[in-house]
C-alpha cells in the first residue's frame, strides 16, 4: 500500500510560473536569450504577448530567442506553462522548473551554443589538444574573426595558448574554427586523482573580445581530463542572469 506522503501527491500536475524583469536599452544590438536547464514536462513560454513553440524536453536544456520581443527600457513579462498532465512514467511526475533558467545576453558575433570541444592524445610527457569551435554572426555584415584559446591547470594557471587562424564569419551565417594546442607533462585523470583543465575560448574581432567562455562573460565551462578518454563538461552563456 502506498504511503500517505504519496497519496496525498495529485497524479498529474499543470504548474504556472510568471517573471516581470527590467531589460536597459543598452541591450539594443545584441541577442537575448532564455535558456532553462531542466523542465517537466511540456513547456509553453510567453513573452508579453509572444507565443512561443512547445517544448517538450524531460529535464532537456532549451532556449528561447527574445531579442525581437523584448521591450527595451522597460518592464518585460514572462510566463512559463509546464505540464505534466499526460502521466507515462512509474515515477511521480510533477510539473515544474526544475532547475536554473538564464537570461543570457551576447554580441552578434558570438561562440555557438555545446560547440566547442576538446579532443586529447596522450604520448609520454606529452599531451596534444584539438581544439575546434563554431563562431555564429547574428548581425546584418560578415565578420573577420580569430579563436584564442587558453589552457589552465587547476589552480588556474595558464600552461598553454594557441590560436585559429583569422577566417570571416557571413553575415547570419556561422563558421568553424580549429587550432592546436600541447602541454608538456600533463597531469593525468584517474579516480584517485581527478586531475581537471579548463579550455578557455574567447572571439576576437576589430581589436575587441566579442565572447569568452568560460569566465566573467560566459557561464560555460570546458572541462577536461588528460589520458586514454576524453571527459568533456560544457554548459552556458555570455553575461547570464539568474531568473
Amino acid at each position: 500500500m502506498a504511503s500517505s506522503r504519496w497519496t496525498k501527491l495529485s497524479e498529474t500536475s499543470v504548474g504556472w510560473y510568471r517573471r516581470v524583469f527590467d531589460v536597459p536599452k543598452s541591450d539594443q544590438g545584441r541577442r537575448v536569450f532564455l535558456d532553462f536547464d531542466g523542465v517537466f514536462r511540456s513547456a509553453l513560454v510567453f513573452l508579453q504577448w509572444q507565443f512561443y513553440r512547445p517544448q517538450r524536453q524531460r529535464l532537456r536544456p532549451f532556449r528561447f530567442d527574445l531579442t525581437d520581443f523584448l521591450f527595451y527600457g522597460e518592464k518585460n513579462c514572462i510566463t512559463v506553462r509546464v505540464d505534466a498532465s499526460l502521466g507515462d512514467g512509474w515515477f511521480y511526475e510533477g510539473a515544474g522548473i526544475y532547475r536554473h533558467v538564464w537570461l543570457t545576453k551576447t554580441y552578434p558575433l558570438r561562440l555557438g551554443q555545446w560547440d566547442t570541444v576538446v579532443r586529447t592524445e596522450v604520448q609520454g610527457n606529452n599531451a596534444t589538444l584539438k581544439l575546434s569551435t563554431v563562431v555564429e554572426n547574428a548581425g546584418n555584415a560578415a565578420e573577420s574573426c580569430r579563436v584564442r584559446w587558453q589552457i589552465l591547470d587547476a589552480a588556474g594557471k595558464t600552461v598553454s595558448t594557441t590560436e585559429s587562424p583569422v577566417a570571416e564569419v557571413a553575415a547570419d551565417g556561422k563558421q568553424s574554427f580549429s587550432a592546436i594546442a600541447k602541454l608538456g607533462h600533463p597531469a593525468l585523470w584517474s579516480p584517485e586523482e581527478p586531475n581537471l583543465y579548463c579550455a578557455v575560448a574567447s572571439v576576437d574581432a576589430g581589436g575587441n573580445t566579442r565572447d569568452r567562455e568560460p569566465g566573467r562573460l560566459r557561464r560555460a565551462h570546458a572541462g577536461f581530463r588528460c589520458g586514454p578518454w576524453l571527459f568533456l563538461e560544457r554548459y552556458k552563456h555570455t553575461n547570464p542572469r539568474h531568473l
